[in-house]
């Protein structure tokens, strides 16, 4: 990959209120691809080579940003960007923020925006005949609008934000039902009946608040926080939303900290906590009752500090502990429910470590 990139900005009333940047960048891409397989004995091909592919391309884009800061409390920053990708029509992300400081220590935020994501040159061109070529494969969009208030009072700070972020025409492998295969190769489009392809069939809903609150205390010894997320994930298909696997409704930590004088250790506790998930696949996995991971609790302990005796080492010590030792992701060869298996096997994970380091400072 290759690029070049122009961004001169213009102070206009020099003294940073009123700043304009304007840019534009040219990427030359490219990407290859080719799949052979040989016996280990002979070393002759066993089959024809697959998924060849030879692209390349120039992606370029423009975009332009204005803030404007007329007082302290007020603030404004809109900008563009225009993408211009060979494989599809130009994209336009605009994104626009407002900051306002209405009180002392209080700050209040609005920021709308749009993104994409081009899909990458494997899903745009690698095939073979279980896998045929995606027909007029889009970028994936997404659009969010977010809010929030900030107040900070003397060392501390408390944040609130809402959010709402929507995510379509997501890439995904779509398969093949029998009847769609038999037509497919009725079209002429395939000599064997396909198994799946990458399509734009997924869109996402996410909407949610986060809430936090942190400080300081004894001039920067002491400092402690807690965060708190919760939010509702939505997957859907053909206008039909359901809950996305593996998504917690809420999680959140908190953490507190305390640096103990002269050369004694930083002594750190930290916990971690979200709710059940839905295992993945959950909807379609036919069990008789929805498979979720249980809640999880995860505790971690930390000491560090330095080695008085020493110049320049250190040591660390830390550990954790989990409530539970499982994933919500399936494994294991009972796949589908069974008389055997009413539930699922989940991936396992490590429920408790702990580890010691030294570090040397040259």
């Amino acid at each position: 990959m290759r690029g070049v990139e122009v961004a001169p900005s213009f102070d206009w009333l020099r003294n940073g209120t009123f700043v304009t940047l304007v840019g534009a960048d040219a990427e030359l891409r490219s990407g290859r691809s080719l799949v052979n397989e040989y016996n280990a004995a002979t070393q002759a091909p066993v089959s024809p080579s697959l998924g060849a592919f030879d692209r390349t391309d120039v992606e370029t884009a423009a975009y332009a940003q204005q803030t404007w800061e007329p007082t302290r409390w007020f603030g404004l920053n809109a900008g563009a960007r225009m993408d211009n990708d060979p494989r599809f029509a130009p994209v336009l992300s605009p994104r626009l923020a407002a900051r306002v400081d209405p009180w002392p220590g209080g700050t209040l935020k609005v920021i709308y925006s749009q993104a994409f994501r081009a899909p990458s040159f494997y899903e745009s061109y690698f095939s073979h005949p279980l896998n045929p070529l995606p027909e007029n494969l889009q970028p994936e969009h997404e659009e969010s609008f977010e809010a929030s208030i900030e107040q900070r009072f003397s060392a501390h700070r408390i944040l609130f934000v809402a959010f709402l972020s929507h995510w379509t025409d997501l890439i995904e492998e779509a398969q093949f039902t029998a009847q769609q295969a038999a037509q497919y190769v009725a079209e002429g489009k395939s000599v064997i009946p396909p198994q799946y392809q990458e399509r734009n069939i997924t869109s996402i809903r996410n909407y949610g608040f986060n809430a936090a609150f942190d400080g300081t205390q004894l001039s920067g010894a002491l400092r402690y926080g807690v965060n708190l997320t919760a939010a509702l994930a939505l997957e859907g298909q053909d206008g039909a939303y359901a809950p996305l696997p593996v998504s917690p409704r809420a999680f959140g930590n908190a953490r507190i900290s305390y640096s103990l004088p002269g050369d004694w250790p930083i002594v750190a506790v930290a916990a971690t906590a979200e709710s059940a998930r839905l295992v993945e696949t959950g909807f379609t996995s036919g069990y008789q009752s929805l498979p979720y991971s249980p809640p999880k609790l995860v505790l971690h302990a930390t000491v560090s500090g330095p080695i008085p005796s020493v110049k320049g080492l250190s040591y660390r010590v830390t550990g954790f502990y989990s409530t539970t030792d499982r994933e919500p992701y399936r494994i294991g060869p009972d796949f589908d429910p069974s008389p055997r298996t009413p539930s699922p096997s989940l991936f396992p994970v490590d429920r408790a470590r702990a580890m010691a380091g030294l570090e040397y400072d040259f």
